[in-house]
């Protein structure tokens, strides 16, 4: 367990996180992941985790402003 803490202090660790929530925004933001899928035993949706991580996801209902 100490190594794990110990990857996700180091500046590698942080940069892979860094990564990996930036692929893990764009893909919500995309379409790619649902945000409302319920997660079984948590009580939680994707979307209440990934806010919970600090991935902001725009708004993605209501008119398209796209022409």
């Amino acid at each position: 367990m100490q190594a794990i803490i110990d990857f996700f202090r180091s500046e590698m660790g942080r940069r892979v996180t860094a990564w990996i929530l930036v692929c893990l925004s764009g893909a919500a933001k995309g379409g790619l992941l649902p945000l409302d899928y319920a997660i079984p035993i948590v009580g939680l949706t994707t979307g209440h985790v990934l806010l919970m991580l600090g991935v902001g996801v725009g708004s993605t209902s209501g008119s398209s402003t796209r022409q």
